[in-house]
Formats: structure tokens, sequence, C-alpha cells
């Protein structure tokens, strides 16, 4: 029978983090779920999944760890849910469109310094200034597609900061501490 598991994907490497309904499943990031065949995984390792993570390298070294959502122990249910609610936000920012956003902002960069403009965040005003006066509509037409590209991909890098800030703050928040929560679980709306 196959089951779903809510994982989390660094480098190299799977952690399997909680088993989940298929219809959790639908409502996470694909990135963040696997099916496996539960059969399977149980004889390769007998483990009760709520107690431990495990973590799969892609040599297939198998590690247990304590069952922690990003860094976050399970046991400390208030900080998890806060957690779960930054994924969620984080979820609904990134789409798999970003990805034809960062495919077109390397195409237009590299056309751009093809043809002897390199853009920096201290020269960018100069440089828009002089595609502009160049009078080179596919030029220019490059340069838009470029500034349309890195706005998408600042929203994105803007939503993956907040994350990581709010999952910062939660390692390192007393769980029995409601206000220091709320406090950090505003960050989030």
């Amino acid at each position: 029978m196959n089951k779903f598991y809510e994982v989390s994907r660094y480098k190299d490497a799977i952690t399997i983090l909680r088993p989940i309904t298929p219809k959790e499943s639908k409502e996470l990031n694909p990135v963040n779920v696997l099916e496996i065949n539960d059969e399977k995984i149980n004889k390769f390792i007998n483990l009760n999944i709520d107690e431990k993570t495990i973590t799969i390298n892609k040599n297939g070294k198998v590690e247990l760890g304590e069952s922690t959502y990003y860094g976050i122990n399970l046991k400390d249910k208030n900080k998890v849910e806060i957690a779960k609610k930054a994924r969620q936000k984080l979820d609904g920012v990134v789409h798999t469109s970003d990805l034809v956003y960062y495919i077109e902002f390397i195409e237009n960069n590299n056309i751009l310094n093809s043809r002897g403009f390199f853009i920096t965040e201290d020269n960018k005003e100069e440089k828009y200034l002089e595609i502009l006066e160049t009078g080179d509509e596919d030029l220019i037409d490059v340069l838009e597609k470029f500034l349309i590209a890195k706005d998408k991909l600042g929203v994105v890098k803007s939503a993956k900061i907040e994350f990581d800030d709010v999952i910062n703050s939660l390692k390192y928040a007393d769980e029995k501490d409601k206000e220091e929560l709320d406090q950090i679980e505003r960050k989030i709306t």
C-alpha cells in the first residue's frame, strides 16, 4: 500500500518528517511530498516514523534523527504549527512558474552581457539608461524581460528570507511563552 510522507529536501538528502494523508499531500508543495510503498520501507527499516525522522542521502545511507520540522522538535506543537503556517505562506508565493522567471532572468542577463552590459546592484541605473539611450528596441525588450524576471525572483527571495527568519526565531523561542510565539506568528500574516 502506498503511503504519503511530508519530506524536507536539503542538498542531496531527503528527510521524511511525518506521515500525511493523501488529501494533505495534494495541499503541500509537491517537492515536500514523497509517496512510497510502505511495505518496502518497513522491510528496509523497522521504525515508528512518528518518533524519529529518516534521512536518506543520495547514496542510500539512512540516518535516524530526532523528529523535527525544519529543525523544530515535533514535541513543541505550538512552534511546529507556526512553522507550518510559515511554510504554507512560502508555498503560496513560490510557484513552478518561478523557474521560468529564473531561466528568463539568466537568458536575458546573458544577452545583455554579450552586448557589453554587465548590470550590478551598484551600476544598475546607469546601465538601464545606457540601454534605453541605444534606441535598440530588441535590446530594450531584453532589458524589460530581464527586469520583470528580476522583480518576480525578488518576491520569491523575500518570501524565503521571511520563512528562514520565522524558522530561526522558532528554534530559539520558548514553547511555553505564548506572547513570544504570538509575536513570531504575526511575522507570517
